[in-house]
């Protein structure tokens, strides 16, 4: 258990280090904006919504590949007649007496 916590850290920390987050910042709107900076303060905003989208894609995509990953391992080891929550290797029950 303690290796697949640490594997899913692991993980998490490859994810954000592969993907640059930028703290959302608050924009006032001008009173008198002119065309033109409404056009570009429109696209900054669309440029924020379309990474927050990639990467939120990016991180939902990891997360379900290391879920798939586990339950083709938990799977394999129904499969073998043995039970999911034994490691392979071990022997049956302990008694811890």
């Amino acid at each position: 258990m303690l290796y697949l916590a640490s594997r899913n850290f692991r993980l998490m920390k490859e994810i954000q280090n592969s993907i640059k987050i930028v703290p959302k910042e608050t924009i006032k709107r001008p009173r008198a904006e002119s065309a033109e900076e409404k056009k570009a303060r429109k696209q900054l905003v669309k440029e924020e919504r379309q990474s927050r989208r990639s990467e939120k894609k990016a991180t939902k995509d990891a997360f379900a590949g290391e879920v798939k990953r586990q339950k083709k391992i938990g799977g394999r080891r129904v499969a073998d007649g043995g039970a999911a929550d034994i490691r392979p290797g071990t022997e049956g029950v302990r008694k811890l007496a």
